[in-house]
């Protein structure tokens, strides 16, 4: 999976995405179920206009609403799945209702390319355990914090605002011998494709690769 699938991982907001997507074509599913219990319709909102803004048709797809098969139907010929920010620890646990690991695993071999923003761009880590320690929101008690294993690093959102780098630099130093954590800001993008990473967005303007907190 690793050398096939593109994946685009960002904090919030990605200049010029669809040159960055590359997509195949312009059909796109967008979920918003991490922000479903912050009464913050925006979050997803944004993504979803920053989509139509690169061309993509976007059709929404809730994993707190939908069944398996219905996730999977939908998904399964997507060009784009984009999945926007919120509770990292709620999609987490939407997404293995739904099954959606699986659904997604099947709708890159397809060709689809995955573009996750901040909650959504930690789904598809090996795990989400050091959020507990940077995140504002927190696991239910005991929860396996297993994520997708669609990548081998942990993107710590919102490094640009007021005391997260502090918290990414501390969970570096507690995790950061057993797992890649890379910092972005908004704007920052962390691309993978076929294998590899590079940087993209504001980063890649400014000569900037993603930020591995200091351990």
């Amino acid at each position: 999976m690793g050398a096939v699938a593109r994946l685009l991982l960002a904090s919030g907001g990605i200049p010029d995405l669809a040159d960055l997507a590359a997509a195949r074509g312009r059909n796109a599913v967008l979920i918003p179920t991490a922000a479903n219990e912050l009464a913050e319709p925006r979050i997803a909102d944004e993504v979803e206009a920053e989509l139509g803004a690169g061309g993509f048709c976007v059709r929404r797809l809730d994993l707190d609403r939908s069944r398996p098969a219905e996730a999977h139907a939908l998904t399964t010929h997507a060009d784009v799945v984009a999945v926007s920010g919120g509770d990292p620890f709620h999609l987490l646990a939407a997404s293995r209702r739904a099954r959606f690991g699986e659904t997604l695993r099947g709708a890159l071999r397809a060709g689809a390319v995955y573009i996750g923003y901040s909650a959504g761009a930690t789904l598809v880590a090996p795990t989400l355990t050091p959020l507990v320690m940077t995140s504002p929101f927190s696991p239910p008690r005991g929860m396996d914090l297993s994520g997708l294993g669609l990548v081998d690093v942990l993107v710590l959102a919102h490094d640009d605002r007021p005391g997260r780098r502090e918290r990414h630099e501390a969970a570096a130093r507690l995790f950061g011998s057993r797992l890649a954590l890379v910092a972005l800001a908004d704007g920052e993008v962390l691309i993978h494709d076929h294998g590899a990473y590079r940087p993209g967005g504001d980063g890649a303007r400014r000569g900037r690769a993603p930020r591995r907190p200091d351990p």
